[in-house]
């Protein structure tokens, strides 16, 4: 009997410890942030101005041209990247460095304020499919020969005229 008491003790303990703060306020989820037509949400802020959207998919195209002042979104679709499978991004000059998941789309966000030619590179791995074993990361010098397991490119600033 006292055992039950017990069980029945740490249950509501556990129920009140989770559930009475968050109806109490004290928890929430953040709400979910909307703009204004002509408004985009940067650096969780509402500005005026629109997206320029840069399909990163590391077989196409390797030279991107942007002018300065323009709000990119660098975007990463994994079922667009073929074989090859990048982990992370990094564009120097505006710091941006990031990893990136596989299993999803990714977007690396950023202010084109700088003008000039600023490199980017990418590290991942190769992704075969393996009739029986199914898909399989390798080095990509092994499935395709390449000297290693990146992707580079140039991202062109270039200055608005006034």
């Amino acid at each position: 009997m006292n055992r039950i008491r017990s069980l029945k003790g740490g249950a509501l303990l556990l129920i009140g410890t989770l559930f009475i703060p968050l109806l109490g306020g004290c928890l929430s989820y953040p709400a979910l942030q909307s703009c204004e037509e002509k408004e985009i949400l940067f650096e969780e802020e509402c500005v005026i101005g629109q997206w320029t959207i840069i399909e990163m998919d590391f077989q196409s195209n390797d030279t991107f041209e942007v002018s300065q002042g323009e709000y990119i979104r660098l975007s990463f679709n994994s079922s667009s990247f073929g074989h090859y499978i990048p982990d992370t991004f990094d564009l120097e000059g505006y710091n941006i460095s990031k990893k990136l998941s596989n299993k999803r789309v990714n977007n690396v966000d950023f202010l084109a304020s700088i003008v000039g030619n600023f490199s980017y590179s990418s590290q991942g791995s190769c992704i075969v499919n393996i009739p029986g074993v199914g898909e399989v990361s390798v080095d990509c010098s092994i499935y395709c020969g390449e000297t290693g397991n990146s992707r580079n490119g140039i991202l062109f600033v270039s200055r608005i005229d006034n």
